[in-house]
This record gives C-alpha cells, sequence and structure tokens, in this order.
C-alpha cells in the first residue's frame, strides 16, 4: 500500500492528503472484505474435520476474540463512516486492495486458517 500511495494524485481540486487518505480507506476497505471472505471459508472448511465437528470450539474462541477485541478497543462502535473526498483515489486504493498478497494458502504450513482460530 505504502508504495502505491506514494504515486496517488488528486483529481480536480482535491488536495494531495485527501487523495491519500481516500486511497487508504479504499485499500483498507477491500482488505477488510478479503480478509473476511478468506476467514469465512477457512472457518467453513475447518467446521467438519475428519468427520468431527469444531464448530463449538470456533464458537468459543470466536466469544473470546470479541470479548478481547471490545475490552481492548471501547469505543469502536461510535465511529462513524465518513465521505469520501476523491472518489478516484477511493477506487483506486480499492484496486489495490484487489492486488494486495495477504498471504493465502502460504500462512502456516496447514493451508488456510480461520483468522480467528
Amino acid at each position: 500500500m505504502l508504495n502505491e500511495v506514494a504515486r496517488v494524485t488528486p483529481t480536480g481540486r482535491k488536495t494531495l492528503s485527501t487523495a491519500r487518505k481516500s486511497f487508504m480507506a479504499g485499500f483498507a476497505s477491500r482488505v477488510g472484505e478479503k480478509l473476511r471472505e478468506a476467514n469465512k471459508a477457512a472457518t467453513s472448511s475447518a467446521a467438519h474435520v475428519e468427520g468431527r465437528s469444531t464448530d463449538l470450539v470456533l464458537r468459543d474462541r470466536k466469544a473470546a476474540v470479541d470479548d478481547y477485541f471490545d475490552r481492548m478497543t471501547p469505543n469502536t462502535g461510535n465511529i462513524k463512516a465518513r465521505k469520501v473526498g476523491d472518489t478516484a483515489a477511493y477506487y483506486a486504493g480499492r484496486e489495490a486492495g484487489d492486488r494486495a498478497d495477504l498471504g493465502g494458502t502460504r500462512v502456516g504450513s496447514g493451508g488456510q486458517r480461520a483468522l480467528n482460530a
């Protein structure tokens, strides 16, 4: 992301700062989507390993992670969506997020792993 955001140019009368913030928002949005998709796929494939259901383990682990997140970030529920200042930079950031290498099956030795597992 840092390499690409350095090459962002503002459109119209937008400032460079606005363009870069919009790019990063688009990038973060798309990477977040990809991570949620990967986590959902990994969780679903791990739900039934060799005939054993791991649903209870995953559910308990998710509850523990959610509890930890709520304790560490108590005010995140109050965050409001912001308007994007430079739409072209936002979509350029989303395209960069599409190209981002998130590790995929290279993470760990057993293929994909759920992020909350």
